[in-house]
C-alpha cells in the first residue's frame, strides 16, 4: 500500500489513535508565545497537516491564522470538520507555491520522513517564513529514539523501514544550518507505564488497526507475527510487575533570522 492510500484509509481513525502529545504542544505552544511578545496577527503553515491534531489546538490557543497542506483529502475532510476557520488544502509539498514572507510559523509534525529530498522543501520553508523571526517548528524521532517503541522492537521490519526513512537529528539541524537557520533542539521525554493485560491488548488493538504509516508498509503476516511476539512478551513481563518505560520524542527550532 502507498503512504498517500495508507493515509486515505487512517484518516477515520486517526484522532483515535494519534492524539497530540501534550509535552510536545506545551513546547511547541513557548516558541510561539514567544512571537506573540514581538506580534499579535501570528499565521502558520502546517505541512502534512493531517487531521490537524497539532496545529489546531495552537490557532485556537493564539488565535493563528492557519492554513494546512496535504496530499490526502480523507484527512483534510477530517480537519475542516474539526477547524472551519483553517484554510485547507489539497497539495503536494514539493510544487506548492506561496509568496515570500508569507507565514510566521511552519509546522512539520512527523512529515520530513515522507520527504525523499527535504532540502528542496526546506528551502522553500525558509523563502516564505517572515523576516526576521520566523520560526520552522519540526517534530520527529532520532533514530535511538525508536529503540523505546514497543513496535519497533518487536517487528524488526519497521524498525528497518524507520531507520531508513528518518533523518538523523545531528544531520537534519545541520542541513538546517547550511540554509541559514539557526536550530536548537528540544527533547520531552514521557512516562508510559502498562499495569495489566488490558493496557497490552490496547497496543495490540492500535498495532493491527496499522494506526502509523510505517504499519501500513509490511506485510500482514508480519505485523501479525510481530504483535504476538510483542501480546507474549508483555504479559510475561507483567508477571514480575507493572512494566514502566520512557518515550522521547524530539524538537527542533529553527530560526528564520536573516
Amino acid at each position: 500500500m502507498s503512504v498517500k492510500k495508507s493515509f486515505g484509509r487512517m484518516a477515520k481513525i486517526y484522532d483515535k489513535y494519534r492524539k497530540a502529545d501534550e509535552l510536545v504542544l506545551r513546547v511547541l505552544s513557548n516558541e510561539i508565545q514567544e512571537l506573540r511578545t514581538m506580534k499579535n496577527n501570528l499565521s502558520m503553515l502546517d505541512i502534512g497537516c493531517g487531521t490537524g491534531n497539532y496545529s489546531i489546538p495552537l490557532a485556537k490557543e493564539f488565535d493563528i491564522k492557519l492554513t494546512g497542506i496535504d496530499f490526502s483529502e480523507e484527512m483534510l475532510t477530517q480537519a475542516q470538520q474539526k477547524f472551519p476557520k483553517g484554510k485547507w488544502s489539497l497539495q503536494d509539498v514539493k510544487t506548492v507555491r506561496f509568496e515570500d514572507n508569507s507565514f510566521d510559523i511552519v509546522l512539520m509534525t512527523y512529515f520530513v520522513q515522507h520527504i525523499q529530498d527535504y532540502d528542496q522543501v526546506l528551502r522553500m520553508v525558509f523563502r516564505i517564513l517572515e523576516k526576521p523571526f520566523g520560526k520552522l517548528l519540526i517534530v520527529t524521532d532520532d533514530h535511538d529514539q525508536f529503540h523505546a517503541s514497543f513496535y519497533h522492537r518487536y517487528i524488526p521490519r519497521i524498525l528497518e523501514i524507520d531507520l531508513g526513512r528518518f533523518p538523523k537529528v545531528g544531520d537534519l539541524a545541520n542541513d538546517l544550518k547550511k540554509i541559514g537557520f539557526d536550530v536548537n533542539i528540544r527533547k520531552v521525554t514521557r512516562e508510559m507505564r502498562f499495569s495489566d493485560i488490558n493496557d497490552v491488548e490496547e497496543l495490540v488493538e492500535k498495532g493491527k488497526a496499522r494506526y502509523f504509516s510505517t504499519l501500513t508498509l509490511i506485510t500482514d503476516k508480519e505485523l501479525k507475527e510481530g504483535l504476538e511476539k510483542m501480546k507474549r512478551a508483555l504479559i510475561n513481563e507483567l508477571k514480575s510487575g507493572p512494566i514502566a518505560r520512557t518515550r522521547e520524542k524530539t524538537i527542533l527550532v529553527a530560526y528564520q533570522i536573516g
